[in-house]
């Protein structure tokens, strides 16, 4: 997404399955776009859900004035969701 839409990706805590050991739940720590991804990925469904489930007309569900969002729509309410990062070099 242009501009660029970025989320942590560093430090986040993820399931970690272990095949061999049935009904296991562990977390495991990791990093990198792996784990950026689904955080944004996550933030668009929600912000899809937030329309379906009609919220975005007085803050209450109201399944009948629930839409379904075009792409744009999503993406717009990520980008204007979004803040500026501090402390990065613009000049860089």
């Amino acid at each position: 997404i242009k501009p660029d839409l970025v989320a942590p990706g560093m430090y986040v805590y993820s399931a970690k399955a272990q095949p061999h050991e049935a009904g296991s739940c562990q977390t495991a720590r990791m990093e990198g776009t792996s784990m950026a991804t689904p955080i944004v990925a996550g933030n668009a469904l929600l912000a899809r859900q937030y329309f379906e489930e009609g919220f975005h007309l007085d803050g209450t569900r109201n399944f009948h004035a629930g839409m379904v969002p075009t792409a744009a729509l999503v993406k717009a309410v990520l980008m204007n969701g979004a803040q500026y990062l501090v402390g990065v070099d613009d000049d860089a």
